[in-house]
């Protein structure tokens, strides 16, 4: 078809020949992992951080009741990304991204990396939101890596993503074409008070119109290809 993978209707089972294809084939895989969205429970911090600002309103009551993945929800999880990973072993290139705005931005590429660790652990899933991206793009001479003559575009965070995955989006700075931001700076033109009346009204008219119709809401989470 030109997009995807084949999965199997029951249990959703990708078999070998769709990950030699990929292989042998030299095709590049950017995986969303929908059912990674059943981890933001386990990260509370989504919901306290000054950038959840940015949440589209539309996210907002499926992130703030979100409840623990069950075992069944975890197993699914890593079935989902052992998929990847088989696409890995076989030679393809593999990132890791979403599907916004289907998806919560930001939010949801970190779920997808922590999702994506439990089948391939923490090296190989940062390097796929980091190089194996930039090179499914085309931009691996500038971006991707650390390296003498790319751009200087990085974030800071604090703590070791290597051993901990959290840690990713624990961002202190970003640098952008040489200059270092603070979250707070990137963050000002949602704080203002212009800003802040116009998100209320517009989480306000979402819900309204989630009340008028309910079939309008709530669906994004069932999207998956």
């Amino acid at each position: 078809m030109g997009y995807g993978w084949s999965k199997s209707f029951v249990n959703a089972i990708t078999y070998q020949d769709a990950a030699h294809i990929y292989g042998k084939g030299s095709f590049h895989l950017i995986d969303t992992l929908f059912s990674a969205s059943a981890l933001s429970a386990l990260d509370p911090a989504i919901l306290g951080d000054q950038r959840f600002i940015l949440a589209p309103p539309n996210f907002i009551d499926g992130l703030r009741n979100a409840q623990p993945p069950t075992e069944a929800q975890l197993a699914a999880i890593r079935r989902d990304a052992g998929r990847q990973a088989k696409v890995l072993a076989a030679g393809a290139l593999v990132a890791n991204g979403t599907d916004s705005p289907l998806v919560v931005p930001g939010i949801s590429l970190h779920l997808n990396l922590r999702a994506a660790a439990m089948a391939l652990g923490n090296v190989e899933a940062l390097r796929t939101v980091t190089i194996n991206a930039a090179r499914v793009a085309g931009a691996d001479r500038d971006l991707g890596t650390v390296e003498a003559g790319k751009l200087v575009d990085l974030i800071a965070v604090r703590g070791n993503p290597l051993e901990d995955l959290n840690a990713a989006a624990d961002v202190a700075y970003v640098i952008k074409n040489g200059n270092v931001s603070t979250q707070a700076q990137i963050l000002a033109p949602f704080r203002t008070p212009q800003a802040l009346v116009a998100r209320k009204r517009d989480i306000a008219a979402y819900e309204r119109r989630c009340r008028q119709d309910p079939g309008q809401c709530g669906g994004a989470g069932a999207h998956a290809h």
